[in-house]
């Protein structure tokens, strides 16, 4: 740290989860999208896997629902205009307590890691 105190672990966690939710709920209108173009195209039921998996889906045996979305931009206006603006944010809670709590012990974890490597080196 180059100024001012360091801050304790529990700190720390506090800084993690309120980081974590704030990205879980800016990010959540493109994952509630994303997710239903990847039905639509019959690649499954993508729960539990991150944005960024690069793990290919196996086609379902279930029927893909077709949105009509032609791409992410598309989806987000169709979703806006027939479902309302705040049905962007469907899902959220779930997200916000696993994005919260994740990153808020990865954050406390790498400071306090980060902290101990810095008193190493002195």
């Amino acid at each position: 740290m180059t100024g001012g105190r360091a801050l304790s672990m529990s700190e720390d966690m506090v800084v993690g989860l309120l980081v974590g939710m704030g990205s879980a709920s800016i990010t959540e209108p493109l994952d509630l999208v994303r997710t239903r173009i990847l039905g639509q195209l019959g690649l499954g039921n993508p729960v539990g896997l991150g944005a960024a998996s690069s793990q290919p889906q196996r086609p379902t045996t279930s029927a893909p629902r077709d949105f009509g979305y032609r791409g992410m931009w598309h989806g987000l206006r169709s979703v806006a205009a027939h479902e309302g603006v705040l049905a962007l944010w469907r899902g959220l809670l779930p997200r916000l307590v696993l994005k919260g709590a994740g990153s808020s012990i990865w954050y406390a974890t790498y400071m306090k890691t980060r902290r101990w490597l810095d008193g190493k080196q002195r």
